[in-house]
């Protein structure tokens, strides 16, 4: 038998059941909120108020646009977590565009660079390279590159640097992005330019250190690099001699003879080669 008064009770239950749960279907989840502080300063440390600034939200495009205050602050809040893209501008400096990422509440610094900064640092630069300051070169090399990352002198200047640091591997990586950068003639003669100046400094310190096949090895790409170089020839002998392999050692030396025939040091390694020869 139906009761009809309980067949109404079930239909309002699924009926509540069915509202209940497309509520829990298209409720959205909540958007947490975050707060951006960013504060603009020069070199020098000095406050930049009038800075133009506008934060992109990279999904939903979504932007704000704020203008630092006498503190060189601006303050954006209701910002929801996520990536932004953000662009800083102010009239005789290079804009700063990056992409920061919010998780909460963030509070950064930024240092907005002039031409007369970037000047004044190339000065340094070629100062420190001239003085073989290579340590001071390169951390000023860097700095520029923050805000040149796709200049191929900035790169092919570095790899000068980090070779005169005999960083033989940080030079090749940073002479070949100024390649990369800029393909041509000029790069790759300075990146022979840098190879031979390792090879040779390289070579004299794997001499110096009694690390002889090393040394061989060096100043054998040396001569092949630089077949003119009686220093080059001389070091290959010495190299070659501490390990008695005497005939090689003479024929390097005879070149060296050859490409500098006044050089009297030269000459005596040679008649030591050609005495330890005959001894052996």
């Amino acid at each position: 038998m139906r009761v009809p008064w309980l067949s109404a009770v079930v239909q309002a239950l699924l009926s509540g059941l069915l509202v209940l749960t497309l509520a829990g279907m298209i409720s959205p989840e909540p958007v947490l909120a975050a707060n951006l502080t960013i504060k603009f300063v020069d070199p020098d440390r000095k406050t930049l108020p009038r800075v133009d600034v506008r934060i992109t939200h990279l999904i939903t495009k979504r932007f704000e646009q704020e203008v630092s205050d006498r503190q060189g602050k601006i303050e954006v809040a209701g910002l929801t977590d996520g990536k932004y893209e953000l662009l800083a501008q102010l009239k005789n400096f290079i804009p700063i565009k990056e992409e920061i990422e919010l998780t909460g509440d963030l509070s950064i610094e930024r240092v907005m660079f002039n031409q007369k900064y970037v000047d004044k640092a190339n000065k340094e630069v070629a100062e420190a390279v001239e003085k073989a300051e290579y340590d001071r070169a390169a951390e000023k090399l860097q700095q520029l590159l923050k805000l040149f990352p796709n200049s191929a002198a900035l790169h092919a200047n570095l790899a000068v640097s980090q070779g005169g640091l005999l960083k033989e591997e940080e030079a090749m990586a940073e002479i070949d992005t100024a390649i990369r950068l800029e393909p041509g003639t000029k790069y790759q003669d300075k990146k022979r330019e840098i190879q031979r100046d390792l090879w040779r400094e390289l070579g004299q310190r794997a001499l110096n250190d009694r690390d002889f096949p090393k040394a061989t090895s060096l100043y054998q790409k040396l001569t092949e690099a630089q077949p003119q170089n009686a220093q080059a020839f001389y070091g290959l002998a010495l190299s070659l001699g501490h390990q008695r392999k005497y005939q090689d050692a003479l024929v390097a030396i005879n070149q060296a003879i050859k490409l500098a025939p006044s050089e009297q040091q030269y000459q005596k390694v040679k008649e030591m080669l050609e005495s330890n020869s005959k001894s052996n």
